[in-house]
């Protein structure tokens, strides 16, 4: 391990052998003596942790008989082949499944029996989906260590459905909702658009709201589909917002790039759950139904359904293909209040 400066460079930094590989790290600093604080304080104990990872990746597969040490070992490997944030998404779901089978147990004495055992234990609390991604984890975590297992046949797990917001929750979520994140949750609510038709991410290949499709003169904005079968043509339908919004839209529009929205830096649900708890609203009530980013889609949709807009027009709105889907969306009793969008805008501004 060593101090380096590299040539026309007046900034230190630290290097180190790992397994016949150089890591290096920039100490961001050209003060010698800052640069060697640096590399007692950070450098070291960073290249310990990354050697004993290392360590445990390169190890024989005889060394690694409990799900403890091999969750580690697959965790390192995904960190260093794929990405941090695909290898912290398998150490959650290895996590679960070793405190239900114990963190000791040995990984040759797993059985598609305690497999199938896990699917049932999980399905009691999570959905369907859920449970199938942990054992994916857990199934090839056993495939690389030499001990292929069948896995189970899906049963269905929990479903909780989302459900629309009411006027008062409405009202209380945007006075919560801090000024960044105003825009994009009145879009939501204003065209019932999913989330990732809006957001764009890094994750999906779906081309998100554009800049020049929001029309700040007639308040008109292009909803691409972002739920269509691989290989079938992208449906997109206008729908009309209010002028004030969709100026605030460009207004807030990321400089530079083409999106109207920027990418998040975590995700939109956590942000949309941290609003809720500021505004005291649950999350789940009473029929055990759900508040989610989502949520303003189903809200949007019942909106329509209690101004009298016909069925059959909220389906062509929200794009779908069948109308029994549509039927979901709408929560209205015949009774339901209407909500003045516009004035929700003007409230947020």
């Amino acid at each position: 391990m060593s101090l380096i400066q590299r040539p026309g460079r007046p900034t230190w930094y630290c290097r180190a052998k790992i397994q016949g590989g150089t890591f290096t790290l920039s100490a961001k600093t050209t003060n010698r003596t800052e640069a060697r604080r640096f590399h007692a304080e950070v450098f070291l104990p960073e290249v310990r942790k990354r050697r004993h990872l290392a360590q445990l990746q390169h190890a024989p597969l005889e060394s690694l008989p409990n799900l403890d040490n091999a969750i580690v070992r697959e965790v390192s490997r995904l960190e260093t082949d794929v990405s941090a944030r695909e290898a912290e998404r398998a150490r959650q779901c290895l996590t679960n499944f070793a405190k239900w089978a114990g963190a000791k147990t040995l990984v040759e004495t797993i059985t598609d029996g305690h497999l199938a055992d896990y699917q049932r234990h999980r399905v009691k609390t999570v959905s369907a989906r859920t449970a199938r991604l942990e054992l994916m984890y857990v199934h090839r975590l056993l495939r690389l260590n030499g001990q292929p297992r069948q896995c189970p046949r899906p049963i269905p797990g929990r479903r909780t459905p989302n459900r629309a917001f009411t006027k008062e929750e409405l009202g209380k979520f945007f006075k919560a909702c801090p000024e960044r994140w105003q825009t994009l949750f009145l879009t939501l609510l204003s065209t019932g658009a999913r989330p990732a038709e809006l957001v764009p991410s890094p994750q999906s290949s779906h081309i998100a709201l554009l800049r020049e499709e929001v029309n700040p003169e007639t308040g008109a904005i292009i909803i691409r589909s972002a739920k269509r079968h691989p290989g079938s043509p992208a449906r997109s339908c206008e729908i009309t917002v209010s002028i004030d919004l969709a100026r605030r839209i460009l207004e807030e529009a990321p400089v530079p790039g083409r999106y109207a929205f920027a990418v998040p830096g975590i995700g939109l649900n956590h942000v949309f759950e941290k609003i809720l708890k500021k505004a005291g609203i649950p999350k789940h009530n009473v029929l055990n139904q759900k508040l989610t980013a989502h949520s303003f889609r189903h809200t949007h949709a019942t909106l329509l359904r209690a101004a009298g807009v016909p069925l059959e027009i909220v389906q062509q709105q929200l794009g779908q293909s069948s109308i029994t889907t549509t039927q979901i969306y709408n929560h209205h009793q015949g009774t339901a209040p209407v909500i003045d969008i516009g004035n929700l805008v003007q409230k947020a501004g």
